[in-house]
């Protein structure tokens, strides 16, 4: 009826950036695999560190959560 979000079932160990070319992932990854990990920015503007190899499925369904109900929100206002 609408009021369950989509969610994220698998993909532990495989955490991986959305919307970037395969060699500029293949570049964090060699990075990664030198270093241990690599600084980005999320999409609010915030450093983070990320590693494609530690995934947490739990943290990663409640940003997804909160990015659907930002979406839903935008569309579904009481003004007309």
């Amino acid at each position: 009826a609408g009021t369950h979000y989509p969610c994220i079932a698998d993909g532990a160990g495989r955490g991986i950036i959305e919307d970037i070319s395969p060699y500029e992932l293949s570049e964090y990854i060699e990075e990664i695999n030198k270093t241990g990990l690599v600084l980005l920015l999320d999409c609010d503007g915030e450093e983070i560190q990320w590693d494609y190899r530690d995934f947490d499925l739990k943290y990663a369904n409640t940003v997804l959560k909160a990015k659907i109900n930002r979406i839903r929100r935008a569309y579904e206002t009481d003004e007309e």
